[in-house]
């Protein structure tokens, strides 16, 4: 596996998360007082960074991306073996002769093929990622939302105290629609009250039965040159 292979692996690495709270019915009274502002609106902030490292639901899509992400891997080394073979042979060749000649015309066909399948490879993960960080997301809102109707909440904004380190998940995807407010009465916060929807066993369990969020099985490995069809026997 190259240098690069590893570095897109980083990338890709969804993270872990802290344990999860359990919901207490506690947790559901107002905790926060409406704002002096004159309008007596009840106001709200979620540090949104700490919901998604906490949500317990991206321990569940970080193996999903895993799980596919291996098997990709394991298909690239069979790849490579198969190169290093095609290499090997062509080195017990001599040089510029017919058989030397079709070996070499070989070998670049199948390393022609091998980028365009990692290429491809690359793109689905790239796709995977971004569409679980938005079913994420969506999740989050919705816990949001129900949250603030439940305690009615006039209004609740989004800050970020944690920073996102080294940006994985795509996480820079977050960060570009996080509120720009510098200061906030402490006693405003919600993350807490959230967080204890989110990873209630009850609203996980709804959240893994929605087809999006189903466990998929690693992809077939994908045909090399010279590979049989499967089931074919040998003549």
């Amino acid at each position: 596996m190259t240098d690069k292979d590893t570095t897109r692996r980083d990338m890709l690495s969804l993270g872990a998360l802290g344990a999860g709270a359990a919901l207490g019915a506690t947790l559901l009274a107002p905790a926060v007082a409406r704002a002096d502002n004159g309008l007596g609106l009840k106001v709200g902030l979620i540090d949104i960074g700490l919901v998604f490292k906490k949500y317990q639901r991206k321990d569940d899509l970080e193996k999903e991306i895993n799980a596919l992400r291996e098997s990709y891997e394991k298909q690239a080394q069979k790849q490579q073996d198969e190169l290093d073979g095609m290499m090997k042979t062509m080195t017990l060749l001599k040089p510029d002769t017919d058989p030397w000649r079709q070996k070499k015309k070989e070998i670049k066909l199948l390393q022609s093929q091998i980028k365009v399948i990692r290429d491809g490879w690359d793109e689905e993960l790239k796709i995977k990622v971004e569409n679980l960080t938005l079913m994420i997301l969506n999740e989050i809102e919705d816990r949001v939302k129900v949250f603030g109707e439940q305690n009615k909440y006039d209004l609740i904004l989004k800050v970020d105290s944690q920073g996102w380190g080294d940006e994985r998940f795509q996480e820079r995807i977050f960060r570009a629609q996080v509120s720009s407010i510098l200061y906030h009465k402490p006693d405003l916060d919600v993350t807490n009250q959230v967080l204890a929807l989110l990873n209630d066993k009850n609203w996980i369990e709804q959240q893994q039965k929605k087809p999006q969020g189903a466990q998929q099985p690693p992809p077939a490995p994908t045909p090399l040159p010279g590979d049989k069809p499967p089931g074919d026997k040998p003549k």
